[in-house]
């Protein structure tokens, strides 16, 4: 079996994509687009990784709706590939066959239907990305229905050729006519080069006027549109270790 890793192999362990410190979801006390340093944030949920395993009292270990069906990823989600030391989760993947044929498995955790929904606040997570090609991290939130999507941070490192120093952002959403929408596209924090060398916080502020993408504290993309807002509701958040699909398959090197 061979582990396939973003990071060179350790003594101790092998590390494909790390969220540490906290995943944080507040609400605001009244409605209003405030940054999150605002003095009306109250905490809602968290989870600092303190233990030595994933708290099941707040996470699903698998996709909310079963471990297999998700477009854009050609691994299925196993709890075996998730680890928790030293307030560090790690979701490990492994070119292995898994239960329904795929090539690969790999680790998901989400608060899914029962742990978290929520209408309006500010959500981030603190995440050291894979450098491998065909990784496909992502955090991300649902709702009720699909669309909506609003992908946080998608990381998808491209089998024919990737710039380490951007990731992407999304938004999903029905609009006016009743169709299938997207906005958002890569983002360049500019001055940080390859952002998989060190841990960054990625965050998500929605209030009822604008969604707002985050890293390490600074806007990167806002919408404003009144449509893509009003399609949001009951949001639960997913941190994924995605790999193939989007990006092409990883090959069998390192």
């Amino acid at each position: 079996m061979n582990n396939i890793t973003p990071v060179k192999k350790s003594a101790e362990r092998i590390l494909v994509w790390c969220c540490v410190l906290a995943l944080t979801v507040v609400f605001v006390q009244s409605v209003r687009a405030a940054p999150p340093s605002g003095t009306n944030w109250g905490l809602l949920y968290a989870d600092e990784f303190g233990g030595s395993s994933v708290d099941t009292q707040k996470w699903i270990t698998e996709y909310p709706w079963g471990q297999t069906h998700d477009a854009g990823n050609s691994a299925y989600m196993l709890p075996r590939n998730l680890s928790v030391a030293n307030g560090v989760l790690t979701e490990t993947a492994k070119r292995e066959t898994a239960p329904d044929g795929k090539a690969f498995t790999s680790g998901t955790i989400s608060t899914g239907y029962n742990f978290l929904n929520y209408t309006y606040g500010y959500a981030e997570a603190r995440i050291k990305l894979p450098s491998r090609l065909g990784s496909f991290p992502a955090f991300w939130g649902l709702y009720n229905g699909w669309p909506p999507e609003a992908d946080i941070m998608e990381y998808p490192i491209f089998t024919s050729g990737m710039n380490y120093n951007k990731y992407n952002i999304a938004y999903h959403y029905t609009n006016s006519s009743g169709d299938h929408a997207s906005s958002g596209g890569w983002v360049n924090p500019g001055g940080v080069g390859d952002i998989t060398t060190d841990f960054h916080t990625f965050g998500f502020e929605w209030s009822a006027t604008a969604l707002k993408y985050y890293f390490d504290g600074t806007v990167m993309r806002t919408f404003t549109n009144a449509t893509e807002i009003a399609d949001l509701v009951d949001a639960y958040i997913l941190l994924t270790n995605g790999w193939g699909s989007w990006p092409g398959m990883p090959g069998l090197g390192g």
